[in-house]
């Protein structure tokens, strides 16, 4: 998405500076290259089908234009050459009907089909809701500083695009409990060009960036509007003061999983719907993305953060390291974020607690092993349930930008976490 920015603010700079700013013998230089490229293409292409008379023209045009751009003729010659040029090659290829609204309907719905075919077929954007992957991905989070830089709109909106960031800076003006809350984002009809939610505290009100589940999950820290009822600012408190960044975004290959079984250590994409917790409870969000850590015939187990395998290649109990699958170098280093894994309260509750996993069966955990609802909580994951596997970070620009798994852990050590369980 920054890339398609940038690509589209380069584009509309050329076009000002070419049709405004620039002078009109540069302007006309620049009609004579194209209509030279133009000419170029077109005796290449149509040769063998023109008669040697308008072949001849198109050869003369060709000619003179080369002439005219290479020497910087005067604006005199070239405007001369243009006019005479057009009206030569409009008797070897007369102008046709222009395109009508039914022609441009047809060719948007072609389009259209194009591009979903290929969202539904070979690639598919996925946007990481939750930090149960992190550090291998991060989903909306909210990093709080004690100071904020203030920077132009400018400045600011190069950051969202580079680093998908805003600024957060909200200091209570009164007294008060939380009141209510509201859209309040910037839209184009049904679409919000700015995502904004408006907070009401005490007899004030506050506009946060980002939607409501935004607001509540990464500043306020809770769940919902109802966790807000004991919500209390005095006059002068920090009520947000930081980053607010909107999440990684993924692209998802498709395709793979038609020809090959999913293998230990991707990182994988699977829809939600029909799986439950133990007690019935559907689970929430369409998809989940987790890192597939047992496949079909696999015997699991954690033991001291560690996870172990037993299958028909390994008759005994087999630690699940960079050395068993390089996805898995990482999760025992202690650093960057990276902590091993932790017991879940359903499956895998103690180091002597195993999970024998059937045919189709897969079980899945996330990265950030202490706040993840993963398989641990819920159960397997059906064969038919998977999607594919994330291979690309597309956006923000971050030190994650590029294929997934292939940045190295921060030489930091991993910091003591509290639980927060996510999805």
């Amino acid at each position: 998405m920054g890339l398609l920015v940038y690509l589209l603010i380069f584009w509309t700079l050329s076009y000002l500076y070419h049709e405004f700013l620039c002078g009109k013998h540069k302007k006309l230089l620049r009609k004579v290259k194209h209509l030279r490229n133009h000419l170029r293409d077109r005796i290449r292409l149509d040769s063998d089908i023109l008669f040697e008379k308008n072949l001849a023209v198109l050869t003369e045009c060709h000619a003179e234009a080369v002439t005219l751009f290479e020497e910087k003729a005067e604006i005199s010659a070239i405007e001369k050459f243009l006019k005479g040029a057009d009206r030569k090659i409009a008797k070897v290829y007369p102008k046709t009907a222009s395109t009508t609204p039914r022609e441009i309907i047809e060719m948007l719905i072609v389009v259209f089909g194009i591009v979903m075919g290929v969202r539904a077929l070979f690639l598919q954007p996925f946007k990481i809701p939750t930090g149960s992957m992190q550090p291998t991905l991060f989903g909306i989070h909210f990093e709080d500083e004690e100071t904020i830089e203030k920077k132009n709109a400018v400045a600011a909106f190069f950051d969202w695009v580079n680093y998908s960031s805003r600024n957060v800076d909200i200091v209570a003006k009164s007294s008060g409990g939380f009141v209510d809350l509201e859209d309040a984002s910037t839209k184009i009809g049904p679409i919000a060009v700015s995502e904004k939610t408006k907070v009401g505290i005490g007899n004030d009100s506050y506009i946060f960036p980002g939607t409501q589940d935004q607001v509540f999950r990464r500043i306020f820290h809770f769940s919902s509007s109802q966790d807000l009822t004991n919500f209390y600012v005095k006059e002068g408190d920090v009520i947000a003061r930081g980053k607010l960044y909107t999440g990684d975004h993924i692209m998802v290959d498709r395709i793979s999983y038609n020809f090959v079984n999913p293998q230990r250590g991707d990182t994988m994409v699977f829809r939600t719907d029909g799986l439950t917790y133990p007690n019935g409870t559907p689970l929430g969000g369409l998809h989940y993305i987790k890192r597939m850590v047992g496949l079909p015939g696999d015997t699991l187990k954690i033991v001291d953060t560690k996870l172990y395998v037993k299958n028909a290649d390994h008759a005994e109990f087999t630690l699940v390291d960079g050395n068993f699958e390089k996805g898995f170098e990482r999760m025992y280093t202690g650093k960057g974020g990276y902590h091993g894994y932790t017991y879940g309260p359903h499956l895998l509750t103690g180091p002597d607690d195993t999970v024998t996993l059937k045919e189709d069966e897969y079980f899945a955990m996330g990265d950030n092993s202490r706040n993840s609802a993963d398989s641990r909580y819920w159960g397997i994951v059906p064969r038919k349930k998977i999607i594919g596997r994330a291979f690309c970070v597309w956006w923000p620009f971050s030190r994650r930008w590029g294929p997934v798994d292939r940045v190295e852990p921060l030489d930091v050590p991993t910091p003591a976490e509290h639980m927060d369980i996510q999805e």
